[in-house]
């Protein structure tokens, strides 16, 4: 998340969704183990995929594989989405670096995903480590075993702020 931050100020708007994208799938790792007592035996004899993992963490976490999706799609990229610029004539473009009005809104969607996922992180990692916690913010233990998923109004607040500048970010793609 780190190396992210550093590379959304320098002007890269693609390259840190890569770095999301793997942290994203390593909490699902995680939780997928600590979810679902088949995934470890599976990823031991290498028969567990992203995918599984995924979908593991999505009973958790359903937001999750939204997250995953978009940043997926960044992922497998095309000429549009790994240059900042593509001129359509000569089929060249310019890939990483630099900052322009035109992309602006990149940034913003950029920090508010990297928000987002720290926010993720945060409550997966919660649930995976939930036995060490002295006073859980996101999880309460249900009596027949398993876990129910919980929001303080801090939280909510937090998810609001996010939601209004991915909505923003939309927005101002749609301007293009």
């Amino acid at each position: 998340m780190l190396a992210a931050t550093q590379l959304i100020r320098q002007g890269y708007p693609l390259e840190p969704q890569f770095l999301m994208r793997v942290a994203i799938e390593s909490l699902a790792l995680a939780m997928s183990f600590h979810l679902d007592e088949t995934s470890y035996l599976q990823y031991k004899n290498e028969k567990l995929s992203g995918k599984d993992c995924i979908t593991t963490a999505k009973k958790a976490l359903s937001e999750i594989g939204q997250i995953y999706g978009l940043l997926s799609a960044v992922t497998h990229p095309t000429r549009e989405t790994t240059g900042n610029n593509v001129n359509n004539r000569t089929g060249s473009l310019i890939i990483g670096g630099g900052y322009t009005e035109h992309l602006s809104h990149r940034v913003l969607f950029n920090f508010s995903l990297l928000n987002y996922l720290l926010l993720t992180l945060w409550k997966g990692s919660e649930l995976i480590f939930y036995s060490f916690e002295n006073n859980p913010t996101f999880w309460t233990e249900k009596e027949d075993s398993g876990y129910i998923f919980k929001l303080d109004n801090s939280i909510k607040e937090l998810v609001k702020t996010i939601g209004r500048d991915f909505k923003s970010v939309i927005a101002d793609a749609d301007k293009e």
